[in-house]
């Protein structure tokens, strides 16, 4: 993630990308971290669109395995999106859903 925060988010996700091609299904959880740091490197070089879907995906798997280090990854992400913006306020209360439990 390192490469988005110095300005480099383009490299970031592709690097991230090419690493959770190589992850199978038995690693549920990182690829659910993988695809966190893939949205949050989108939302950096400023593909709301693609990080929102990112993010939708990680979400979903992570509503399958509980893990509360992603939900935290993905808390920080929801913080990062653009107030008032229609797709970012769902996102977040999928998220919020997510936490209660329902």
């Amino acid at each position: 993630m390192a490469l988005a925060e110095i300005g480099q988010p383009g490299t970031a996700v592709r690097m991230l990308e090419e690493g959770m091609a190589e992850r199978t299904e038995d690693y549920a959880r990182d690829t659910a971290l993988g695809m966190a740091a893939i949205a949050d490197a989108q939302l950096s070089r400023r593909d709301l669109d693609g990080a929102l879907d990112t993010a939708r995906r990680a979400a979903e798997l992570v509503s399958r395995i509980g893990s509360s280090r992603v939900v935290d990854q993905l808390r920080a992400f929801a913080g990062k999106l653009p107030a008032g913006e229609p797709e970012a306020e769902e996102f977040r209360h999928y998220l919020d859903s997510l936490r209660t439990g329902g």
